[in-house]
């Protein structure tokens, strides 16, 4: 990939150093990738592979710092959103989220930054996530029940919950491979 974009044109230079950084990513060099990534052009795409190493390296700090300075070059990504989640830093995930231009809102982040708020103490539901899923009235009006009936819901709840649910279903499902090695009819 290095040697394919060595001579790229200047005006494709964000665009072939956010593919270099990829690369690097990619192939296992999420050091590699962040070198690319500070001496590059800066770009949304670039950030958001940025970000994306800082995860690798478990650097929860450097994904968040480089969200902001994301967020103050007035760069909105969802994959932004989804990595201020990751981190935890639930009012960062709001932001990254109201940093997205409109039209460019994905419904999966939109669901992301209301539990987000919500987990930080927000009283109702974002206007940018309202806006998002207009067209979607039972997730808008899922999301919004949880502020009126369940303030107390938090992340970690919801993250205990699936995993208690993904544990049944493997329980179930093993239970299921016996029994039907047993009868061989799944009875």
């Amino acid at each position: 990939v290095d040697r394919a974009l060595e001579g790229a044109p200047e005006k494709w230079r964000a665009d072939a150093d956010a593919v270099r950084a990829l690369s690097r990513l990619n192939s296992g060099d999420p050091h590699g990738a962040l070198e690319i990534a500070d001496q590059g052009a800066a770009s949304a795409d670039l950030g958001v592979v940025a970000a994306k190493a800082h995860e690798r390296l478990n650097d929860r700090t450097g994904t968040i710092a480089l969200i902001k300075a994301s967020l103050r070059r007035g760069e909105g990504d969802n994959e932004f959103a989804a990595a201020a989640w990751r981190a935890g830093d639930w009012a960062l995930t709001a932001d990254a989220f109201d940093a997205v231009p409109p039209k460019e809102r994905e419904k999966a982040a939109a669901s992301r930054a209301a539990l987000a708020a919500l987990n930080n103490g927000a009283n109702g539901l974002p206007a940018s996530v309202r806006e998002t899923l207009s067209d979607d009235p039972q997730t808008l009006a899922a999301l919004a029940h949880m502020f009126k009936s369940a303030p107390a819901v938090s992340v970690r709840a919801i993250d205990a919950l699936a995993d208690y649910a993904a544990g049944v279903k493997k329980e179930k499902d093993f239970m299921e491979r016996g029994i039907e090695a047993v009868t061989g009819d799944g009875r």
